[in-house]
């Protein structure tokens, strides 16, 4: 089988609080601000690509179940308002409701209707936006 799965990441590592632009102060911050002192951006890099690699060897053992439940309980996305960009160009809107063990994200809509998306483009939205 070609299955694959891409999974990208960002990390602002040494960013001031005063270096986020206004609306992503609320929602944003840095390794930096929560650490309370600057670090080598070689050693966080090191530090998660370790971690991602002893994840890696988990998964190829087959211990997928530890995986999803370990994701599970570090999930921000979940209970939040969402707005999905479809990869067909039309828009999605509800709650983010975790992700299943194929990888898609759950998103409940406002009448009840549960959708699964293998992929899009995520955004938060701010409560009470419409």
């Amino acid at each position: 089988s070609n299955a694959w799965t891409l999974v990208g990441i960002g990390v602002n590592v040494n960013l001031s609080p005063d270096e986020f632009p206004e609306e992503l102060k609320p929602l944003a911050t840095s390794v930096r601000c929560l650490a309370g002192k600057e670090l080598d951006r070689w050693a966080v890099l090191n530090a998660i690509l370790l971690s991602l690699e002893a994840w890696w060897e988990r998964w190829v053992a087959h211990d997928l179940a530890a995986l999803w439940q370990t994701l599970a309980t570090m999930d921000w996305l979940a209970g939040k308002p969402v707005r999905v960009l479809l990869p067909d160009g039309t828009t999605l809107e509800g709650i983010a409701m975790g992700v299943t063990d194929t990888g898609a994200l759950r998103v409940q809509q406002a009448d009840g209707s549960v959708h699964f998306l293998p992929a899009g483009d995520v955004t938060v939205r701010p409560r009470g936006d419409r």
